[in-house]
C-alpha cells in the first residue's frame, strides 16, 4: 500500500470518527444548567453559568450553600462540596484526585453562613488516571487537564455537600445535578 493511500485512509477515518462524535453530541440536549435543593433553612445550588460553551472557553461551574432562616447567621459544621463529572458521549467518569481525598477525609469544618449570602465553592478542573485505564481515556484526561476549557462533549455534573444541624446534630446531605455541552 502506498504512503499516499495510507495517509488518505487515516484522514478519512479521522473525519468519519469526528462526524460520528458530533452526531452523538447533537443527540444530547441540555436539560438543567442550574439545580437547587432545599432542606429546612438551607439551600444547596449547583450552577453552570451557561448551557453551552465553546472549546477553549472558560467553563464556570460552582456550588453554593445558602442559609435562608430567620437568624442573621448560623455556624454550621460543613463539608467541602464534592463534584463528580461525567462526559456522556464517551462514557468517561472524570476522576478528581482532590475530590476523592475530600470524600475519604469526611472532615466537617465550622462555617458561618450569613442569612441570604451564598457560600460559594468553585469547581477546579482536574483529572486522574489509573493503570487499568484505556489509552483513549488517558489521552482524554491529559487533554482535559492541560488545555483551557473542556474537550468537546456533553457533561453531567453531580455536586453534594454535607453538614450538621440542630441541637442533637443531624447529618444532612444535599445533592444537585446539572448538565452542559462543549462544542467546537
Amino acid at each position: 500500500m502506498s504512503k499516499y493511500l495510507k495517509t488518505t485512509i487515516i484522514i478519512l477515518v479521522s473525519i468519519l470518527a469526528g462526524c460520528t462524535f458530533n452526531s452523538k453530541l447533537a443527540n444530547h440536549e441540555v436539560s438543567k444548567s442550574n439545580d437547587e435543593v432545599k432542606y429546612e433553612d438551607f439551600i444547596f445550588r449547583l450552577v453552570s453559568e451557561k448551557e453551552k460553551y465553546h472549546v477553549g472557553e472558560e467553563v464556570r461551574l460552582y456550588g453554593e450553600v445558602e442559609y435562608v432562616g430567620e437568624k442573621d447567621e448560623v455556624k454550621v459544621p460543613l463539608s467541602a462540596t464534592i463534584f463528580s463529572l461525567k462526559e456522556m458521549v464517551r462514557d468517561y467518569e472524570i476522576r478528581d484526585r482532590r475530590t476523592e481525598e475530600i470524600a475519604e477525609d469526611g472532615v466537617l469544618t465550622a462555617t458561618t453562613l450569613k442569612q441570604g449570602e451564598p457560600y460559594r465553592i468553585d469547581y477546579e478542573k482536574s483529572g486522574t488516571t489509573k493503570g487499568s485505564d484505556t489509552e483513549s481515556y488517558r489521552k482524554f484526561i491529559r487533554r482535559f487537564v492541560q488545555r483551557d476549557g473542556f474537550p468537546p462533549g456533553y457533561y453531567v455534573m453531580t455536586g453534594y455537600t454535607e453538614f450538621l444541624i440542630g441541637e442533637k446534630p443531624e447529618k444532612v446531605k444535599l445533592e444537585a445535578k446539572i448538565d452542559f455541552k462543549i462544542v467546537e
